[in-house]
């Protein structure tokens, strides 16, 4: 090789020290000095070894500062640990202990099904938090095997399992609720109905008692109304239907009724919910008058669901 490494050999218990190449060693061989069962060793060595064990080496790299030679028969150094003093030793690739999985799938999926399936969120629930203390048991136990599950799939479980007693509640008082509030909503707009049929009634009266005033025809009279509870009710919509007129503007005109009969007569024709109708019989000689008015609800009032008021005209 031709550059100098610092040798050293034994014979017969002696060891000799000193600079020496390859080529020297190779020669000490030739001249029987040493063999191939000599111990020989060099700073690029771990430890003794003989030297028919060796080959030719390669150039070495820059030595370090000459270092003693280790006493024969002591046990190489072993080389420090890469991390360090207090580095962990590697325990080799970890995997997701079993049940991590299934804990963390079966938490979202009780989540998600709390909202509209409770029987199936508590499964679920049961399932998350049972595979979850599995998992972590088990990553306790062997470390070196598996990875520290996580708690995601537990804490969604617990708080399915929170979540359920509220929705359980805010459905049992839905139930209770919310017919009652469509009851209210109900009954408010027949009230409305009664009250917009009632209140142009008296309108229609006091009319017809201008109108004799001033000595109209009756036919005058009749379509001056038609012209006043259309202007007066415009503005005004069917509590239960806004597509239909909240009044029918023709007034009905009939005859030969007394108010008991009108009323019957009157609950025959009175057909779309929430409209208020009119009737009108002009009085005479032997028949009374009377200005009517129906409308149909939705409930019933006295056993019907079409509210009749009559009043008398002269």
């Amino acid at each position: 090789m031709g550059e100098e490494a610092v040798w050293y050999y034994s014979t017969g218990g002696q060891e000799k020290v000193g600079p020496m190449t390859w080529e020297a060693v190779e020669a000490a061989k030739q001249a029987g000095t040493i063999h191939n069962g000599t111990m020989v060793w060099a700073p690029h060595l771990p430890t003794w070894v003989q030297l028919g064990t060796l080959m030719e080496p390669a150039p070495p790299a820059p030595p370090p500062p000459p270092m003693a030679p280790p006493v024969m028969g002591a046990p190489a150094m072993a080389a420090p640990s890469l991390g360090g003093a207090g580095m962990q030793p590697s325990y080799g690739m970890q995997i997701d202990a079993p049940g991590a999985k299934a804990s963390l799938n079966c938490g979202i999926g009780a989540l998600v099904t709390a909202l509209f399936c409770f029987p199936a969120s508590v499964v679920l629930a049961i399932f998350a938090i049972t595979n979850g203390n599995k998992a972590q048991r088990m990553a306790e136990e062997n470390p070196q095997a598996y990875l520290k599950p996580g708690t995601g799939g537990k804490t969604m479980a617990i708080i399915a399992l929170a979540v359920l007693p509220v929705l359980a509640i805010i459905g049992i008082i839905s139930a209770i609720a919310i017919p009652a509030l469509l009851s209210q909503r109900a009954r408010a707009r027949d009230k409305t109905a009664i009250y917009n049929m009632e209140g142009h009634l008296g309108d229609l009266v006091g009319e017809w008692d201008k109108g004799k005033e001033l000595g109209r025809p009756e036919s005058d009279i009749k379509t001056a109304m038609e012209t006043s509870l259309q202007q007066t009710t415009a503005n005004e919509k069917n509590p239960w239907n806004e597509a239909v007129p909240a009044y029918s503007y023709t007034i009905a005109v009939t005859s030969g009724q007394t108010a008991d009969s009108f009323e019957e007569a009157v609950l025959e024709q009175v057909t779309e919910l929430g409209q208020a109708v009119y009737y009108i019989q002009y009085p005479a000689v032997y028949q009374p008058g009377y200005i009517v008015g129906a409308v149909r609800i939705n409930g019933v009032v006295k056993g019907s669901s079409t509210v009749v008021k009559v009043a008398a005209i002269e």
